[in-house]
């Protein structure tokens, strides 16, 4: 099942709290249709160790979205 931006940008919050960064791609960087998030404090995506922070991927595997890392600080967020 495919769910919504809105509907991730919700779950995100929900597990992290209402102050938890995300954004669209459009307003990083003009990319259609994913998420932008901070992957600073906590660390929620470790490409060099394969971790990925529990929290995250289970709203992931729920919303069947994944995760494309931007750089250290950067994530992007696409439906798979």
């Amino acid at each position: 099942m495919e769910l919504s931006r809105l509907t991730v940008i919700a779950k995100l919050k929900l597990k992290f709290g209402n102050s938890f960064f995300v954004k669209t791609t459009e307003e990083f960087d003009g990319t259609e249709n994913g998420l932008w998030i901070s992957n600073e404090s906590p660390l929620l995506y470790d490409q060099s160790m394969n971790y990925t922070d529990e929290r995250l991927q289970s709203v992931l595997d729920e919303c069947n979205w994944f995760v494309d890392p931007y750089d250290c600080g950067t994530l992007m967020l696409f439906r798979k």
